[in-house]
């Protein structure tokens, strides 16, 4: 009810005993106190024993989760919470790359700069003082490591810190196909976001080519997607720095917004949804576009990650 020591000072009865025939019987601070409360006093239960109830409980049952949660000082939850905090993590586990991530582990240097001197020297490889980056990524146990990890599970490597690390969540991927314009969007959970096609008339394919990805980064910047990548059958334009004056000027336009942008090549044999969204944009008149926001029909599916697609030479 809010009472402190002072309200309730001299105070010793219990609830049963100051309730009976549904009248209660006490001092008019107590039913002042009673009343603020939101408790009725006109129609009063008799109970044998009195019961302690927690009011933010629907089954008004005490437990210390409950009592955890309405002390605790909640933070901003982070996209990358449900990465960490699941029910198939084991908690320790969970709890050391929360504080990997958070720059809070116990790293010599974090451990020197609470006063405590020590060695300055990196215990796996003991060519540098240990501190977070070493740790994770610079260290050649560590590099070891993750060249090994991503043999197995298909990702890419050779992250020089976390940032970096964690800016491929929340990147959008863009697929694109050169030989007309057509592309979509994925999430980095590989959800579907956006398909789009348009028809380009009489075109070179180095033009198709390159007008598709660079409208198609165009489109992501007017989304507000700015951390991106690019994926393609034909990007030799881009690599190569060989791309003609007429497109220099919006690709270096484009380059200046991305947060992030990564661009890498696709076999058209593997690149089978972009593909379907060419073919049905090079039926379209000029200028005529295909823009879907959500799975047309006509896609069957999407290609899956790390399958193994044939394509003979």
């Amino acid at each position: 009810m809010g009472c402190g020591v002072r309200e309730l000072r001299g105070c010793s009865s219990r609830v049963s005993s100051i309730i009976g025939n549904r009248h209660i019987s006490c001092l008019p601070t107590i039913l002042e106190l009673i009343q603020n409360v939101g408790l009725s006093i006109n129609d009063m239960k008799m109970v044998e024993e009195d019961t302690l109830i927690w009011l933010r409980d629907v089954k008004k049952d005490f437990s210390t989760a409950l009592a955890f949660e309405a002390i605790r000082s909640e933070g901003i939850r982070v996209h990358w919470h449900g990465a960490i905090w699941n029910r198939f993590t084991h908690p320790k586990l969970a709890a050391n790359a929360w504080k990997l991530h958070s720059g809070r582990a116990a790293t010599d240097l974090a451990v020197k700069k609470k006063g405590i001197h020590l060695v300055p020297k990196c215990k796996l490889c003991g060519l540098q003082e240990e501190d977070l980056n070493h740790l994770l990524w610079q260290c050649t146990f560590a590099e070891k490591t993750w060249n090994w990890l991503a043999g197995k599970f298909k990702f890419r490597a050779g992250f020089s810190n976390n940032k970096e690390a964690m800016s491929r969540s929340q990147q959008v991927k863009i697929i694109t196909d050169g030989t007309t314009k057509g592309s979509y969007f994925r999430d980095h959970d590989g959800n579907f976001l956006l398909i789009c096609g348009k028809g380009l008339g009489e075109a070179t394919s180095y033009w198709a080519e390159c007008i598709c990805i660079l409208e198609s980064v165009e489109i992501a910047i007017e989304k507000g997607w700015l951390n991106m990548w690019v994926e393609s059958d034909a990007v030799t334009t881009f690599t190569s720095n060989s791309m003609s004056w007429q497109i220099r000027y919006i690709w270096h336009t484009c380059m200046k917004r991305p947060h992030l942008f990564y661009l890498s090549h696709i076999w058209r044999e593997g690149n089978t949804v972009a593909d379907a969204i060419a073919k049905n944009a090079s039926n379209l008149e000029k200028d005529l576009l295909i823009v879907c926001n959500v799975k047309p029909p006509w896609i069957y599916k999407w290609e899956v990650p790390y399958q193994t697609f044939m394509r003979f030479v």
